[in-house]
């Protein structure tokens, strides 16, 4: 397509990247302010874009100059009646100020919805973007960081996923997953199950709270409705030549262009340390999946009714693993989980 892209860089930029790689245009301009966020933020954006063969600059501009913004947009090189602005950020001047350059002169300026519609900028709705354009490595390269390794676990157990995903799960739906490493006849059939596996995997599935991780996979990939889910997501903030701290993501869900993070507890979870857990988990899915994300707490045990509303107030979905086993007869447990984490702000 001729028309040329203006994104403009804040804390959450997955809408830029949904509507950009929905429109796939020659070119695309990140325009980025002083904060640091918005600098990274733009970097990370490049390098998406680029990935998908789209050529991407970026530039830098003073929020609240309405002098700098302005003579910035005056010194491009551009048809302004082939620009389209993306105007979902909450820098609202700034937004404002490249708003009415571009459209007094012709162009568009477009704000994109949770539900993948796009729509003029306080205006009339255009269409929807139903397609799946986002991957999860996009999601996390925006966010400055880099997936070092997965772990899939379907491809660890090959022939051997399908009858540990349906031992567990009973084991789960019965309530026995807390006692399964006291029961000396759960062994044997752990045994059998995994007999061919390796010494270096057969620690894998014998390490704490591995279990629970691998039904929260099963469940999200036999369900059909992500289009991409990774298990044990070992990253490092910083990508390029830039190597930082590392972490690892226990599972991550891509649905309709939005990310779903969950985080498995099977350990006992103190006051102080859900809510600590709660606001960790709900910062860093945000940072990577942007406020339209859904941050997910697993646990093996229900928590008390009081815990689980303090999970809430972070925006995370506390889930036990039996609750998320009801996703595969009722998908619309989704809309439910969305409204919990969307009620953050």
């Amino acid at each position: 397509m001729d028309t040329e892209i203006w994104l403009l860089s804040a804390r959450d930029v997955v809408p830029n990247l949904i509507f950009t790689l929905y429109r796939k245009p020659k070119k695309v301009r990140v325009f980025y302010t002083e904060w640091e966020v918005s600098k990274e933020r733009a970097q990370g954006q490049k390098l998406v874009f680029e990935r998908y063969g789209i050529n991407c600059s970026t530039i830098e501009i003073k929020t609240y100059d309405h002098e700098n913004i302005t003579e910035t947009l005056n010194s491009l090189q551009v048809n302004p009646e082939k620009v389209e602005f993306l105007a979902n950020v909450a820098t609202k001047y700034t937004v404002e100020v490249i708003h009415r350059w571009l459209t007094e002169r012709g162009g568009k300026s477009l704000y994109y919805m949770p539900d993948g519609t796009v729509a003029l900028f306080g205006g009339e709705k255009l269409y929807q973007i139903k397609e799946k354009v986002l991957k999860t490595e996009d999601f996390f390269n925006v966010a400055g960081l880099n997936i070092e390794s997965v772990r899939p676990f379907k491809e660890m157990l090959g022939e051997r996923y399908q009858a540990a995903y349906s031992f567990y799960k009973n084991t789960a739906l019965a309530g026995r997953l807390n006692d399964l490493r006291k029961n000396s006849e759960i062994h044997r059939i752990e045994a059998s199950l995994f007999k061919k596996l390796s010494k270096e995997e057969m620690k894998i599935v014998k390490k704490k709270g591995w279990i629970l991780e691998f039904l929260t996979y099963a469940v999200l990939e036999q369900s059909g409705l992500f289009h991409e889910v990774l298990s044990e997501i070992e990253i490092n903030y910083g990508i390029g030549e830039k190597r930082e701290l590392k972490n690892e993501i226990d599972i991550t869900a891509v649905r309709n262009n939005t990310l779903y993070y969950f985080s498995c507890k099977s350990g006992k979870l103190t006051n102080l340390n859900l809510e600590d857990h709660a606001f960790r988990v709900g910062s860093l899915a945000r940072r990577i999946g942007g406020r339209f994300t859904v941050p997910i707490l697993v646990t093996s045990k229900e928590l008390p009714q009081k815990k689980k509303e303090k999970v809430k107030l972070f925006g995370v979905v506390p889930l036990t693993i039996k609750e998320l086993l009801e996703l595969e007869n009722n998908p619309s447990k989704l809309e439910e989980w969305e409204k919990i984490a969307h009620s953050y702000r």
